[in-house]
């Protein structure tokens, strides 16, 4: 069967899916992809465990948290991103 659209792609859905930041489209797109893709499956079972956990250890995030938590994991996504590119 061939794949709706890539890996990453889907991983980056999922997590936007995740926070209801997914648009409709994009949720029933990330479906298809997961029936033929065990790997992001897996990833999406990985990252719901992920987020439960967080969230019963620290509770609810202030806004101002959340950003400066979304600024270290920008950064760092930037980080490997050039990394992986040299």
């Amino acid at each position: 069967m061939k794949q709706i659209f890539k890996c990453d792609e889907a991983c980056a859905i999922c997590d936007k899916a995740q926070y209801n930041e997914a648009r409709f489209i994009d949720k029933l797109r990330l479906i298809l992809h997961l029936i033929s893709c065990k790997s992001c499956r897996d990833y999406v079972r990985n990252n719901r465990k992920l987020t439960k956990k967080v969230q019963s250890e620290i509770g609810e995030l202030t806004p101002d948290a959340k950003a400066e938590m979304q600024r270290k994991i920008d950064a760092e996504i930037n980080r490997n991103s050039r990394l992986q590119s040299n």
